[in-house]
């Protein structure tokens, strides 16, 4: 959706001139990723497992000690495997 908002929006103007024809794709496609960005933001507010991306991210700036069992954890993370 969000694809064919940015084409009505930005690209469409450059090939069709007349902005009368261009109203209704820009106004239903911008109103329609409106709608799923607010479906979305309410479905990841209503979870709370995000936040550990957020430690997760907070881990990386720091050096991970070789040997440690949280930079274990953070290494299987990192390359997609479940942590044990």
């Amino acid at each position: 959706m969000a694809g064919q908002a940015h084409h009505f929006r930005r690209y469409a103007p450059k090939i069709e001139p007349d902005e009368s024809k261009l109203a209704y794709g820009k106004e239903r496609y911008t109103n329609e990723v409106g709608r799923l960005y607010g479906v979305l933001n309410r479905r990841l507010a209503e979870r709370t497992g995000f936040q550990k991306g957020f430690a997760l991210g907070a881990e990386l700036r720091k050096p991970l000690d070789e040997n440690s069992e949280k930079a274990e954890k953070t290494r299987k993370v990192l390359f997609g495997q479940k942590p044990v």
